[in-house]
């Protein structure tokens, strides 16, 4: 009875939420909270994004998305840690490719998530190549709608990003 009244919700523990998103300049913040009512017990720093070594990697923070992979990579420490111990960087793919999902976490919690567009690969299979080129041709002679395709898709679609999959793109 008394943690219905304090938790109206049902939720009876605490949860992380992140505050402040950590940046490749800046880290972030995590309150530990109660959901129904907001009171924070607990707060924590989230470590800033580094990239690794002779990164290509560009991370929006604004759309939550990276670019900048190679074709056919498999190595996401090969582009991406963060700086304190304990956190981790896992990808929802064993091949670093558009519509993967990096999941920044403490080794729990969640902290961020990102999705990867590798421009050309709208196949989602690390690489622009004739399937790819196919997919864009049709868009651009019409015979398949741009809005069949997924934010990231029609992202990885726009290689010259200019807002439009066109022949430009072909």
């Amino acid at each position: 009875v008394i943690e219905e009244i304090i938790d109206p919700l049902g939720h009876s523990e605490p949860v992380w939420k992140t505050v402040v998103k950590p940046t490749t300049s800046s880290e972030g913040t995590m309150n530990y909270v109660c959901p129904a009512c907001d009171e924070v017990f607990d707060t924590k720093s989230i470590p800033a994004i580094t990239l690794s070594g002779n990164s290509t990697a560009i991370v929006d923070f604004a759309t939550n998305t990276i670019t900048g992979f190679d074709a056919g990579s498999t190595e996401l420490e090969d582009y991406l840690s963060a700086t304190n111990n304990g956190y981790v960087f896992t990808c929802s793919s064993d091949i670093l490719c558009t519509g993967a999902v990096v999941e920044l976490t403490d080794g729990e919690t969640l902290i961020n998530s990102y999705t990867i567009i590798i421009f050309g690969d709208i196949d989602g299979n690390g690489w622009y190549d004739a399937n790819d080129a196919f997919i864009v041709n049709m868009i651009a002679s019409g015979l398949i709608s741009a809005d069949r395709l997924s934010a990231a898709q029609f992202r990885a679609a726009d290689c010259n990003h200019d807002g439009d999959v066109d022949s430009a793109d072909f």
